[in-house]
């Protein structure tokens, strides 16, 4: 998986998702890519119904993960749902303080 967020932070998005996209065809329950991925496809504007439902999956797997929430809180951000919904984002920001239910800085990966 370390190679993976290598290309991440490399800045080579492209091939970081491609890798993504391959451990869950491996296994679709993949925490890390399916939480990494669906963050990517959110900064991006992108696949944002597939984000969400990676997001789902992994908030079913690690419920009180603080990044898994922190993702799941921005893909309903970018994708205009409000409300309640921002709950994951806002509890991830109390489980761990560097992580902030915001837009600026839910590109952090704490």
């Amino acid at each position: 998986m370390s190679c993976r967020l290598i290309l991440e932070t490399q800045g080579k998005l492209a091939e970081a998702k491609a890798r993504y996209e391959q451990i869950l065809t491996i296994d679709r329950y993949a925490v890390v890519a399916a939480t990494n991925l669906a963050h990517m496809y959110a900064e991006a504007g992108e696949q944002l119904d597939t984000a969400l439902q990676l997001a789902q999956t992994a908030k079913a797997r690690v419920p009180d993960n603080a990044t898994v929430n922190d993702t799941l809180g921005w893909v309903y951000l970018r994708k205009g749902l409000t409300g309640p919904r921002l709950t994951p984002s806002s509890r991830a920001s109390r489980r761990n303080p560097r992580i902030r239910p915001t837009p600026t800085t839910s590109g952090s990966r704490t």
